[in-house]
């Protein structure tokens, strides 16, 4: 065949095969993409979800990311949960969300943007993966052709159904929106991939791409969700056994395929056993309440509680145990009764479903009872997860009723719309926050735990050492008055056990710190005795201590709360303090290391070099993650080393902004020697004047521990949060700190030099609002206003401008000066000159980890409230009214000025400039002043004459050059010389809702009067005079025609009327 003729057959071949894939895959994956967007059109425009696990994955993506950027790459322990006790979060919790999550951070997207494109990314991987499971159920058999090839069939309007019911069924979206476990999604969005590629494996002529795809996504689901996990033996066993017998391979040809997954599933078990070993051979570590089984009871479905009717699902009052939905049902049914290719497979399919819907029943409530390992599963409802798989793939069968194209196009579109109908999220019905109001910090998270009893950024203390079990998560208030502007805390405060008074207070004579990460610090200690020396963590083994250039020191539990201990020889030395892993999390990660670097040895003796070289890599490279030695200190140490009272030293100390910049964190760390019935501590700064720029005064580790708690010969890593108030200029301020102890006070003592950058910029207001109940108060300290992104400066005469459809975004900073007892809603209503609303936003205030029971009394809370303009608003003046009210009774706080008492305060009002379509039918050109123009009017009705007690209307277009210097009144005069004046008006425009000292260049205003001729007004001609004046002084804007002529009297002769005898 010439050269030219093997190019045009594979040309041929070539172009043909991408027509195909175009076809068969790519357009259908496409649509299926587009379908999904009403379920994700929340995440676009909704802002970041308030689910009820939104802030605990903050929390942990926060914690993660600053042990990463301190050179920890994979932290089993976290040391500032537990209010800054420690907590061995990842030894226990899947964490691939986070590391997934944080990569997308280390590459630009805050951490709150970071976990939403992570929903995204998994509600279309298990949209895709449905469409490839449901494809290859339903498929039907290939056809054969007259030419004697083979016609492959490719069923994807089954795929589309199945994969648009998967990602609408209620209990996936109800993991996104409404609880937020993404761990959960995460599994979700991976098994229909896992029981496809297994299929796969048994059918697929290269079965070598599945048998690995398959072992990769069991490890994906180990390092993903352990109850998954746990319950995948109970959905694998019976799969693998009906495509082991259904499969059209040669018995010994299957048993090579099954060894081969085999084979490659151990390989990524053990490439993950640096996870699930430590997960499964410590969980005896654990207190009890790590294993408390919820009242089952309460999460089984009864027969009023197992389907939600409404249509569509309403995920605003979804309640646990969490329900079927109308269309699920629907289409469930239709599947059943209408799907034509019934196979093995999807009887396997219907069973499984009905399985698990069994076991959302009372039925298992005897089982869940006696069978312990279901307590790890935690609730009847999660099979909710098997019961979505199936439910959708049954619905994919409708479309199999007919066997043409055009019926099946039809039948899928129907299943798409009724999935879709039934299951979508409607916007309305959930809480969002602003993405850019979400900051994250110590403190936030420390009052977060203590505030809500989420201890270990958790809801059960699931991962609490067995050795703490006598952690109480009861709260004990505490509070103390500061100094130099009478700022008070009045803080939520951990209580532990008290300190074991059979302990000896004993410890060495001088502790020096030399060093400090997140989970390391170096000290230097003089002791003429052996003695002991404790660190404020809990202790879990893989804490160790070890003297510099000498002998591993044992680490131990001691006291009632179960904190690290170490035994000291006498003398002088260096010791180091330090999370390294225990024995067998350091044997687990090293199985991991080894099992690919003999991957990968194996590789290079068959000769496969690239595979070879990818797995040698990846060996180091999971030996750099999990054996880092990159650790670093986090942020600069400043040394102390000053006794602030007898046994009570400051070591020395670390400062950090805060991710909101508002504040600086202050880390000190102390040496304490003694017991403390009762501490507060003060902290300053002053400039170079002795001018106290920002001060403090607060209850232990951001007021939430307690200094009773605090053992003698202990090394405590504190925590606090200074504001640094709006106006503060940049630059360099002394450090100082106060103690006040029982009877002991000290003075301000100078600690160092600490660079602050200057204060937030925010227009400052300090109006108080009082509950009439509760007499509690808080201050709206100042707030910001941006247009479209753009920030205004509120605070001069610019006035911020807004057109229809523009987004305005407020910040209001409030600050509680007493504890707030409830989370109390505020609101925003933009409203005119009349009060009447434009658009408003209600909602709770603050940031999500920061609600008002737990705010800082020290510290201005942030509340953003994003404002749409609607498209039918007015042009104008509006005003951002603000308060604050009690949600269950509805009453508003009050706010006293020199006025009197209000419930609302408004803010400086901003302008609203509205486009205008209308046109005038009688157009002119007469100038104001400098800053506006006439260009024309329209009377209505167009009459000649009027009776007395008649009314006409005026509308006047203006058109603005520049905001005038005043505001100036007009006026409409129905006058003769000779008769008198036949009507008048005289009114602001917009009668004071549109002044024209706001008027801008460009801007078209509309001013519509009512005239009416009196009653008693003598017949005879009258003209029409307008014009305008200074409501001050009486004296009139200056009017000039396009001549430039100026017109006589300063008015304008618009019309000739005449006003006729009344008829009687």
């Amino acid at each position: 065949m010439p050269l030219s003729g093997l190019w045009n057959f594979a040309e041929k071949i070539v172009v043909s095969k991408s027509r195909r894939v175009l076809q068969h895959l790519i357009i259908p994956l496409l649509a299926l993409m587009l379908l999904l967007l009403p379920a994700l059109y929340p995440l676009f425009v909704g802002g970041f979800a308030k689910t009820h696990d939104a802030s605990v994955h903050l929390i942990r993506l926060y914690l993660l990311d600053e042990q990463v950027r301190a050179g920890n790459f994979f932290p089993r322990w976290l040391p500032d949960l537990m209010t800054g006790y420690g907590y061995p979060t990842f030894n226990f919790y899947a964490p691939l969300i986070y590391a997934v999550a944080e990569i997308m951070h280390l590459a630009g997207a805050s951490l709150p943007y970071a976990l939403t494109i992570l929903m995204m990314m998994l509600i279309g991987t298990a949209a895709w993966g449905m469409w490839f499971l449901a494809s290859d159920l339903y498929r039907p058999k290939d056809r054969k052709l007259e030419d004697g090839t083979t016609k492959v069939a490719q069923p994807h309007w089954a795929g589309i159904a199945a994969g648009v019911a998967y990602i609408y069924t209620p209990y996936l979206l109800v993991n996104l929106y409404v609880r937020g476990a993404l761990a959960e999604l995460l599994a979700q969005a991976l098994l229909p991939w896992l029981f496809w590629s297994i299929a796969r494996l048994f059918t697929a002529p290269t079965p070598r791409r599945y048998a690995i795809a398959a072992a990769a996504l069991l490890g994906a689901i180990a390092l993903g969700h352990n109850i998954t996990l746990l319950l995948l033996p109970l959905l694998l066993g019976p799969y693998l056994i009906l495509v082991w017998l259904t499969s059209p391979l040669a018995r010994s040809e299957r048993f090579v395929r099954l060894r081969t997954f085999v084979g490659y599933s151990l390989i990524v078990g053990g490439m993950t056993a640096f996870f699930w070993v430590p997960l499964l051979a410590e969980r005896n570590l654990l207190s009890k309440s790590a294993f408390n089984a919820p009242h089952v009871e309460e999460h089984v479905w009864s027969f009023s509680t197992f389907l939600e009717f409404n249509f569509p699902y309403d995920y605003a009052v979804s309640s646990i145990p969490f329900r079927l939905g109308l269309a699920q049902a629907f289409l469930v049914l239709g599947g059943l009764l209408l799907t034509r290719r019934r196979s093995l497979c999807w009887w396997f399919w219907v069973a499984l479903g009905g399985i698990a819907l069994i076991c959302v029943t009372p039925l298992i409530l005897p089982l869940w009872r006696a069978v312990e390992l279901l307590s790890i599963v935690q609730f009847p409802w999660r099979f909710l997860t098997v019961v979505s798989l199936a439910t959708a793939l049954v619905s994919g069968g409708i479309v199999t009723l007919t066997q043409r194209t055009s019926g099946q196009t039809m039948l899928a579109a129907l299943v798409v719309a009724i999935a879709i109908a039934g299951g979508r999220p409607m916007i309305a019905l959930f809480d969002t926050s602003i993405y850019d109001d979400i900051a994250v910090d110590p403190a936030a998270i420390a009052r977060y735990e203590a505030g809500y009893g989420a201890w270990g950024a958790g809801w059960h203390r699931e991962f609490l050492p067995k050795w703490a079990e006598a952690f109480d998560a009861d709260p004990e208030n505490t509070s103390s008055d500061g100094e130099g502007g009478g700022v008070r805390e009045n803080e939520i405060t951990l209580h532990t056990a008290l300190p074991d008074e059979s302990l000896k207070a004993t410890g060495p004579e001088k502790v020096s710190l030399e060093f400090v990460s997140p989970t390391r610090l170096k000290l230097f200690v003089q002791s003429a005795t052996p003695t002991t020396l404790r660190l404020n963590q809990f202790y879990f083994p893989g804490w160790s201590a070890w003297i510099d250039q000498g002998p591993i020191l044992p680490t131990y539990p001691s006291t009632q709360q179960g904190i690290v201990t170490i035994d000291l020889p006498a003398g002088e030395q260096r010791i180091e303090i330090g999370w390294t892993d225990s024995w067998i999390e350091n044997a687990a990660e090293w199985l991991s290391i080894l099992t690919l670097l003999i991957l990968g040895i194996a590789l290079a003796w068959r000769r496969r070099r690239l595979a070879a070289a990818l797995a040698c890599a990846a060996a180091v490279g999971l030996a750099l993650i999990l054996r880092s030695p990159l650790q670093s200190q986090s942020e600069p140490l400043t040394l102390v080393h000053t006794e602030v009272l007898p046994g009570f030293q400051l070591l020395g100390y670390q400062t950090n902004l805060s991710a909101n910049g508002r504040s600086l964190l202050l880390t000190p760390f102390w040496y304490n020697q003694r017991r403390f019935e009762r501490l507060s501590v003060g902290w300053r700064l002053v400039d170079e004047d002795g001018t106290v720029m920002s001060q403090i005064h607060s209850a232990p580790y951001y007021g939430t521990q307690s200094a009773r708690r605090w053992h003698p010969g202990s090394v405590i890593r504190d925590g606090y949060r200074l504001p640094l108030p709006t106006g503060t200029p940049a630059g360099d301020y002394r450090l100082e700190v106060r103690i006040d102890a029982e009877t002991e006070k000290t003075k301000w003592l100078p600690v160092g030099i600490v660079s602050a950058p200057s204060g937030p910029v925010y227009h400052p207001i300090g109006a108080v609002f009082t509950d009439p109940q509760s007499r509690e108060q808080l201050e709206l300290t100042g707030y910001t206003l941006a247009v479209n992104g753009a920030e205004q400066d509120v605070a001069s005469n610019t006035l911020p401008v807004a057109r229809p459809g523009d987004r305005v975004t407020i910040r209001l900073y409030w600050r509680a000066l007493r504890m707030l007892s409830e989370d109390y809603h505020s609101f925003i209503h933009l409203v005119n000159h009349e009060r009447q609303a434009l658009t408003a936003l209600d909602k709770i205030p603050g940031q999500e980890i920061a609600r008002p029971r737990f705010w800082d009394l020290a510290y201005p809370e942030s509340d953003t409230y994003p404002l749409t303009i609607p498209s039918g608003a007015e042009s104008g003046l509006y005003y951002p009214r603000v308060g604050f009210y009690d949600y269950d009774d509805m009453e508003r706080f009050l706010l006293e000025d020199g006025n009197g008492t209000s419930d609302a305060l408004d803010l400086a009002p901003i302008k609203i400039i509205a486009p205008q379509k209308a046109a005038p039918k009688h157009p002119l050109r007469v100038r104001y002043g400098e800053f506006a123009q006439l260009l024309g009017y329209t009377l209505t009705p167009e009459v000649a004459s009027l009776q007395p007690g008649s009314m006409i209307t005026l509308t006047l277009f203006y058109q603005g050059l520049q905001p005038a210097t005043r505001s100036y009144t007009q006026f409409f005069h129905l006058y003769a010389p000779e008769l008198g004046m036949a009507a008048q008006i005289d009114q602001p425009p917009l009668q004071g809702g549109n002044p024209t000292d706001t008027w801008q260049p460009d801007e078209i205003i509309l001013e519509q009067v009512r005239l009416t001729v009196n009653p008693g007004a003598p017949p005879g001609d009258y003209t029409l005079y307008i014009g305008m004046y200074d409501p001050e002084n009486g004296e009139r804007v200056l009017l000039t025609d396009k001549q430039g002529a100026t017109l006589v009297d300063r008015q304008l002769p618009l019309a000739r009327i005449q006003v006729s005898e009344s008829v009687r």
